[in-house]
């Protein structure tokens, strides 16, 4: 599918390289970060570098977000990019997408605006 008929919002990227985001279609093919996926394409105007530690129980359906307990060092700074939110209270409010009505479990959720993820 060509780019121009893609659509990303919203999402939370979390201790990623740079580059981890791609255009395949058309050529030539690109690896950016957020900010050149941001201001390049227009993509996740509201999304988010971020480095929290976050742990999942697959028996109790639950994610833990945890703000990042160690200071990362300059070499992985240079490698991961420069801003990224370290304490998950941070993150952004974004617009709900009006298709989304129930969470995993069937629950109804409702309100204008959700945390970025």
């Amino acid at each position: 599918m060509n780019t121009k008929d893609n659509e990303s919002e919203g999402n939370v990227f979390n201790k990623l390289y740079n580059g981890y985001l791609r255009i395949l279609f058309p050529l030539p093919t690109q690896c950016l970060d957020l900010k050149a996926w941001q201001d390049f394409h227009g993509f996740d105007k509201t999304g988010a570098d971020a480095d929290f530690e976050i742990d999942i129980d697959t028996d109790n359906f639950t994610m833990t977000v945890r703000k990042n307990s160690g200071e990362m060092p300059a070499f992985m700074r240079r490698f991961m990019g420069g801003d990224r939110i370290t304490d998950p209270a941070k993150l952004p409010k974004v617009k709900a997408d009006e298709k989304v009505t129930v969470d995993f479990f069937g629950n109804e959720i409702g309100g204008a605006d959700r945390i970025a993820g």
